[in-house]
């Protein structure tokens, strides 16, 4: 038969016998030689063949190791899983990192059986031999002696009770040099082993240790929800010898578990009982005297194990010590929940969900949720303007979460699994989380005041009935937030959610125009109350509905313990805050066509002044409008567009519309909300009249006038540019016919007036130049500061402008460099570079002088209506 040798090669039975290996027949028919059998199968001898084979066990698997010397923790756990030692097992452990005990149970805890001596000598760090909790047998074959303690100086105990009376030594055991081991524990193991006077030897022992025990007597008095209360008695024999009580206690997890003290630890390890010293004071001398300590900073709603020992000279003749009892602290306010989330389930639905507190302390029984709709300040939105600074949408916000939280997943993910955690790694962490909350605790009650049991000061009657914790955690707008405490829920609408359907309904929130949708109307059965809503939750997680369309709300989350049935008293969380939106509604975003009004400007023919009203109950609050418009009688005409800030609406309550053209005109007006861009209204039409005696004259009288007059111009002008261009060669040498080469005369040179391009923003067209147009601006970086932005003034070149053209402006722009006067508009910055050119001046933002004074000139509004229909 072929065995395969590491999957490479194939071997016979007898060759995988000589190489020492054994055989394994697998479940799917191929046979293996492996150094060591799979988990759940043990070596098995074949009587036939006399070959090792891996035979499935029946039970847990033996495990034969060879004895070894124990003189570390890695040397222990190299024995991890053996049942069986096959020679004699040294231990001399007497230095060591982390909890020794724990290590210990791990490596040696499987053992059974020892065929030679085991051997505890010079181990310093160990109390007991606890970590050998299976062992059941030791042989002692060529040895002498069964078992060997010798010169361990801590050492107070041997075996647990229960595992002496079934082990079983077949020669001699001897004990020497153990300082704190009392001839009581010797004889303990005597007694329960069945062993003769003659089996066991017994050197110098106990001599540091006060081995005659007597029991004192302890009494929880009082407990709290951090502190308890110890009474217990003082110690039998002569007081001088004691020199203070030592109180130990810990964190265990079952109260009807029996707790053993010795269980885990070690000479240096005290992470699993914490210890507190009573000193003795001279009124407290005395056998009568009943001895009292509190044990605070402790955990709400924990249960700890707790014992007292006295702490003696050497030569003191009783060792005093109480029984290990048990108590569970009272409950306590527990922690916010935690990781508390909002999402918008459409125009009238908000999804929350937390996790539970970190530190409940004590049964969370509900989760109680507070939500109020936030008022929108239209004075604060206003002040900005969002023609220039828009809206970023909320659709868009979400999409950048999503694809910034699918970019993380995506970088996170990979072929290759993590390496599961060793289970000592994840306690370890376990430990390190546990002691980081302790420290924690330890400080917030080391370096923080307690709270008042009631406050200093005398508090506003709208404030009165919030509770202390309620005052300081309580983040938002108090004057809205009136009766938040548990015990007086009045001026708040209570629900009571049932936990397979956790969905609440809201009245309309008083102080806001109402919905026209359904889902904002108020229920006839309903009642709108001021404050937030209250609603009392069993899971963590619900849907608030009826809701407003795109409104921001407040939402709190408190956890709460069922009330105490003879206080009544129910203790709760602080609030955990968060902040939640609906969804918007596009239908809402819309001008009503019958507030919308024309009135044409008098003695301003090219004016008219559109008025229009505001949406009634928009998605949050309008803060712009764009308003469309374009000749009417021009099949091809592009709209105009016109962004409109509420600083500019608020002057007309509409806008004052310039510079139009006589003719018939269409226009139509679109809101834009927080929520994104309203529905444009219906178009509607205006008509700019002629200016006064502009028809008088008939059409051919006045093209037999123009017409003669432009042709004279334009002779006269292909005269001048051809006189100019013949005596006035001197201006240019042109090496080419072709008019598009780059003259030899020298060009514009670049100076410390030139800028980066870069920091030259274009807004809006303002004007025309002699060369092109002008823009309004903004500059970055012109002045000291380099991140300081200033409106401007962009004059261009016309992109269709030849070499002359652009040599004149670039030479209009030099001449200016020279200017530097406060009545004339001062030069910036100018770009040579690239096409096309840029000439950066100050803006002058009323426009020329001119135009100015005629604009302001006093005039009277004509107030009727011109809108034609059509």
């Amino acid at each position: 038969m072929c065995e395969k040798l590491f999957d490479r090669r194939c071997l016979t039975d007898k060759d995988c016998s000589k190489m020492g290996l054994v055989l394994y027949k697998g479940t799917n028919g191929q046979n293996k030689c492996l150094k060591t059998c799979p988990a759940n199968y043990a070596v098995e001898l074949n009587s036939v063949s006399g070959l090792k084979t891996c035979a499935p066990c029946s039970g847990p698997c033996p495990k034969e190791c060879k004895g070894d010397r124990i003189t570390s923790i890695q040397e222990a756990q190299a024995l991890t899983g053996c049942s069986k030692i096959n020679g004699n097992l040294t231990i001399q452990i007497y230095k060591a990192v982390g909890n020794v005990a724990d290590e210990m149970l791990k490596g040696l805890g499987e053992i059974k059986e020892i065929t030679g001596k085991l051997h505890v000598h010079n181990s310093y760090l160990l109390l007991n031999l606890f970590f050998l909790k299976n062992l059941e047998i030791i042989h002692g074959q060529n040895e002498t002696e069964s078992l060997r303690v010798v010169s361990n100086e801590n050492l107070e105990e041997l075996f647990q009770e229960d595992k002496m009376k079934i082990m079983k030594i077949h020669n001699r055991a001897f004990f020497d040099g153990n300082k704190k081991l009392c001839e009581s524990k010797i004889e303990d193991f005597k007694k329960y082993l069945n062993l003769s006077d003659a089996m066991v030897f017994q050197g110098t022992n106990g001599d540091k240790m006060p081995c005659a025990k007597a029991r004192l007597n302890l009494t929880i008095k009082k407990i709290t929800h951090e502190s308890a209360a110890l009474q217990w008695n003082q110690s039998e024999g002569d007081h001088r010898r004691v020199l203070s009580y030592i109180i130990n206690y810990k964190e265990i997890k079952d109260k009807f578990v029996d707790v053993n003290i010795y269980q885990g630890r070690d000479a240096c390890s005290e992470e699993f009982w914490m210890t507190m010293e009573k000193t003795l004071t001279e009124d407290e001398m005395g056998k009568d005297k009943e001895l009292q300590a509190t044990i605070s900073e402790l955990k709400p709603f924990t249960t700890y194990a707790v014992y007292i020992q006295a702490y003696t000279l050497s030569t003191a003749s009783h060792q005093g010590m109480t029984q290990v009892e048990t108590f569970t602290t009272n409950p306590w306010d527990p922690s916010k929940p935690k990781d508390v989330e909002v999402l918008a389930e459409g125009p009238h639905e908000l999804r929350v969900k937390w996790t539970k507190p970190k530190k409940p302390n004590g049964i969370i029984d509900h989760y109680v949720v507070l939500y109020q709709r936030e008022e929108l300040n239209q004075k604060e939105f206003d002040k900005r303007d969002y023609c220039r600074h828009p809206v970023v949408s909320s659709k868009k916000k979400e999409k950048e979460k999503l694809d910034e939280k699918e970019k993380y997943l995506n970088a996170s993910n990979s072929n290759c699994c993590a390496c599961p955690k060793p289970q000592s790694e994840i306690d370890a962490e376990a430990k390190k989380q546990q002691m980081e909350i302790y420290f924690e605790d330890f400080l917030h009650g080391s370096l923080y005041c307690k709270r008042y049991n009631e406050l200093p000061f005398k508090l506003d009657e709208k404030l009165e009935s919030l509770t202390l914790d309620e005052l300081s955690h309580l983040q938002l707008n108090l004057d809205n937030y009136k009766n938040l405490s548990a015990k007086d829920s009045k001026g708040l609408q209570t629900y009571s959610v049932p936990l397979q359907k956790q969905e609440a309904t809201q009245d309309s929130m008083p102080g806001k125009p109402s919905s026209t949708s359904e889902g904002d109307k108020p229920s006839k059965n309903e009642t709108v109350v001021g404050g937030p809503m209250e609603v009392i939750v069993n899971d963590t997680e619900i849907v608030l509905t009826k809701l407003e369309h795109f409104r921001e709300y407040s939402i709190m989350v408190r956890a709460c313990h069922k009330a105490n049935p003879e206080t009544y008293e129910k203790l709760c969380s602080a609030l955990a805050i968060t902040q939640g939106r609906t969804e918007p509604l596009a239908k809402f975003d819309k001008i009503n066509t019958t507030s919308i009004e024309v009135s044409r400007v008098t003695n301003k023919s090219s004016e008219v002044i559109i008025k229009w009203g505001l949406p009634s109950n928009p998605n949050g609050l309008t803060v712009k409008f764009m308003l469309l418009y374009k000749p009417t009688n021009q099949e091809n005409a592009g709209w105009y567009e016109m962004c409109i800030s509420m600083r500019e609406y608020y002057k007309h309550n509409g806008y004052r519309l310039t510079g139009l053209a006589p003719g018939n005109w269409t226009f139509k007006i679109q809101p834009i909300s927080l929520g994104g861009d309203g529905s444009p209204t219906q178009e509607k039409y205006f008509y700019i009249p002629h200016p006064p005696g502009e028809e008088k004259w008939p059409i051919g009288t006045i093209i037999a006038i123009v017409l003669p007059f432009l042709l004279v111009i334009v002779t006269l002008t292909m005269c001048l540019c051809y006189f100019k261009q013949r005596f006035r060669k001197e201006d240019m040498t042109v090496i080419s016919q072709n008019m598009n080469y780059i003259p030899s005369e020298p060009g514009y040179t670049m100076d410390k007036w030139e800028v980066d391009r870069s920091k030259i923003k274009t807004i809006r067209e303002i004007g025309q130049g002699s060369f092109g147009m002008v823009y309004e601006g903004i500059a970055t970086g012109l002045g000291d500061d380099p991140n300081e932005e200033i409106r401007v003034a962009v004059k261009t070149v016309n992109d269709r402008a030849g070499f002359n053209d652009r040599r004149e402006f670039l030479k209009e722009a030099t001449t200016m460099k020279a200017f530097d006067c406060y009545h004339v508009v001062k030069l910036l910055g100018v770009v040579s570079t690239g096409q096309p050119a840029l000439v950066i001046m100050e803006l002058m933002a009323l426009g020329d002088l001119k135009n100015y004074l005629r604009e302001h000139r006093p005039d009277e509004v004509n107030i009727g209506s011109i809108v034609t229909r059509c």
